[in-house]
């Protein structure tokens, strides 16, 4: 099998991608990095601001500690331990792939001629989308022969669109799920490959089960994988009703937090800098 990795190039997108390259590191053939995250054609600052608008300075700040944190915690768990950089579980996918010689390139617009090309000359069987916010469109989606696979944390069809952990522990779910589609042409709608629950404990934060749900995840991708790799057919189109979410209203923020809700906690920084393990960090 040819899989091309279609990702962020963060540390969720590396815990999405981390079973997969220490099981099937020899089918995946190209790693294609999106430069601007959850905003094509937007940088990071700009996507802020937009945040910032819709659901206020808290929100967007605990985006931008988020990515910028745990990405500088990688890096520095690199300088304690370089020997198993790639082995850490705090690792971004282009290092992933670079520790297994495992080609990556940038890649702007999805749907674009040029881009289509060259995804179409690699010959992938299965595309594997992590945290790719483009949306793709019937002539890019038609290349694989096993279709464009996408994580989703949540249990599809609820909790579709964006902040899904958010809204889950808004509403007080014990449980926050996680989902591996197919990708069709809607948003998160493909048919169902494989789906699977987290639990949620007194006292987690967004950004803690937002960790725990992408290794859940990572486990659920590389279970779609083999079972697509074994022609089973997947489950039937998600279901339209369902509860679909863009960007939290700043009341909804402002709400959890009265209540007790945390988004990030300085002890989620601290235990990813000094967890040997995922496991042991939560």
């Amino acid at each position: 099998m040819r899989i091309i990795l279609l990702c962020s190039d963060d540390i969720f997108a590396g815990l999405l991608s981390q079973p997969l390259f220490r099981q099937r590191s020899s089918d995946i053939v190209q790693v294609l990095i999106q430069e601007d995250v959850m905003a094509p054609g937007r940088g990071p600052l700009q996507l802020l601001r937009q945040v910032a608008g819709h659901s206020g300075w808290r929100y967007a700040l605990y985006l931008g500690i988020e990515l910028t944190c745990y990405g500088a915690i990688a890096s520095l768990r690199r300088f304690w331990s370089p020997v198993n950089a790639t082995g850490t579980w705090l690792t971004r996918p282009s290092r992933l792939a670079g520790g297994r010689n495992i080609p990556v390139r940038h890649i702007g617009r999805i749907n674009r001629p040029e881009a289509i090309a060259q995804v179409r000359e690699l010959a992938p069987d299965l595309i594997l989308s992590l945290r790719f916010s483009q949306i793709m469109k019937k002539p890019f989606l038609a290349i694989p022969p096993l279709g464009v696979l996408n994580f989703h944390p949540s249990m599809l069809p609820q909790y579709a669109g964006l902040g899904s952990v958010f809204q889950a522990l808004r509403q007080g779910a014990s449980r926050v799920g996680c989902t591996v589609h197919l990708v069709d042409e809607g948003i998160d709608t493909g048919r169902v490959v494989v789906q699977d629950t987290v639990e949620v404990h007194p006292g987690d934060s967004v950004s803690r089960v937002c960790l725990k749900a992408y290794h859940c995840g990572g486990h659920a991708l590389l279970q779609a994988v083999e079972r697509l790799a074994e022609k089973e057919a997947p489950a039937a189109a998600t279901p339209q009703a369902g509860s679909y979410y863009s960007w939290p209203k700043k009341e909804e923020v402002e709400a959890f937090r009265r209540s007790g809700g945390r988004l990030l906690r300085l002890k989620d920084l601290i235990t990813a800098c000094t967890a040997a393990d995922l496991e042991q960090a939560l």
